[in-house]
């Protein structure tokens, strides 16, 4: 039987606040002069998007630890990565899903409300 890798926030968490993890945002910046690749603007709150996604990244390298992040060469590959505004950000397919909950066998969206 297939062994299920369930990953927690917390260790997501901690591997998006390794410094390795900003230096890829910072290069990804200056790589893209600090423009959102969509739509152009430039400067103001700008997020740094993983083409593939971090979770995805994760999962298909069997990543469980923050000494295997430090040494995923595509987590911190910036060619992985654009510069977004947040509103740009929020129509890629991989933006923050909403959670999946099961109750009774069904699969429940939770949406997340502002």
């Amino acid at each position: 039987m297939k062994k299920k890798r369930i990953f927690k926030f917390s260790f997501r968490k901690q591997v998006r606040r390794l410094q390795e993890s900003k230096n890829w945002r910072t290069k990804v910046f200056r790589r893209d002069g600090f423009t959102c690749q969509v739509c152009g603007v430039t400067g103001g709150y700008l997020e740094a998007h993983h083409i593939k996604s971090f979770a995805k990244i994760l999962w298909d390298y069997k990543v469980s630890t923050v000494a295997e992040a430090l040494t995923c060469k595509l987590l911190w590959d910036i060619r992985n990565g654009q510069t977004l505004c947040k509103k740009c950000h929020k129509k890629t397919k991989n933006y923050r899903r909403p959670k999946k909950r099961r109750r009774y066998g069904q699969i429940i969206s939770i949406r997340r409300t502002k």
